[in-house]
């Protein structure tokens, strides 16, 4: 990522990028082994998100602010890794079509990418990835 020009985007996205490689250690185990495994911890996860929102929203939102993260329970990692690979896609697709952002502080776009496009798009993702794993098990 930082052989190409620095902009306030892809600054937020290599922020994103570090997290997501330490919160992908951190969830690992979560995810399963077996294909139906994978479908069970998955639907359970993606039943359990919207109880989880408000608390995943608040713990990005002070990592934004101060750059570290709130005490939170372990199996929070899978949701924080999951949204930061989102986050990842989003930033890339803008960046692929030459968005820079130039406007926008990088705080303000993480919050847009971490919380404001969750609900839009992550959620969305998840339920896609589920429906494409009970097809190919």
């Amino acid at each position: 990522m930082s052989n190409k020009k620095s902009t306030t985007l892809r600054r937020a996205a290599e922020r994103i990028f570090k997290q997501y490689q330490i919160a992908r250690t951190k969830r690992w185990g979560f995810d399963g082994t077996k294909p139906f495994e994978k479908i069970q911890r998955l639907a359970r996860h993606i039943d359990y998100e919207p109880k989880l929102r408000v608390v995943i929203d608040q713990a990005f939102r002070q990592w934004i602010t101060t750059g570290v993260w709130p005490m939170m329970e372990h199996e929070h990692a899978w949701h924080i890794s999951e949204r930061l690979g989102s986050a990842l896609d989003i930033a890339s697709i803008l960046e692929l079509h030459g968005w820079t952002c130039p406007r926008k502080s990088e705080n303000d776009i993480l919050d847009f990418l971490l919380i404001a496009c969750w609900t839009a798009y992550g959620t969305k993702a998840q339920k896609a990835h589920l429906i494409e794993l009970r097809k190919t098990t």
